[in-house]
């Protein structure tokens, strides 16, 4: 079918990324992503899960951005999967883009992503909504 492409190269970026990080490693200034996924909603309230996001974003109370974009950024959504972080006191912005009258600007996304977030959490729900 033409709107299927099988000729993926995500990996060869990432690998590429992989090889320079030996060379980096000395290097305070370059910044790895670590992702942690969970399968459902539920695991967001394990402890054990929070605890490793925690640990992986450096920090002790962690700024953490929520883009529920696939669950139709549903309020119900994000106090189920905020709510373990926002119990330790971490600071927390939605970033909502499923309504014309709620989406910021790029320059606003562009801030609140590369430089205001610690941790992006993403819903799950619908991929083509999200996409």
């Amino acid at each position: 079918e033409e709107h299927v492409d099988t000729d993926f190269v995500i990996a060869d970026d990432v690998l590429q990324m992989a090889a320079l990080e030996e060379e980096c490693a000395d290097n305070t200034e370059e910044v790895f992503p670590k992702i942690v996924a969970c399968g459902r909603t539920e695991t967001l309230q394990m402890q054990a899960i929070v605890d490793k996001v925690v640990e992986l974003s450096g920090t002790d109370l962690p700024k953490v951005l929520y883009v529920g974009t696939a669950s139709f950024d549903r309020t119900d959504r994000y106090n189920v999967c905020t709510k373990k972080f926002r119990e330790i006191g971490c600071e927390i912005q939605r970033l909502d883009v499923s309504e014309l009258d709620t989406v910021p600007t790029m320059d606003e996304m562009k801030e609140v992503v590369t430089e205001w977030a610690e941790v992006i959490m993403c819903s799950g729900g619908n991929t083509l909504h999200a996409l």
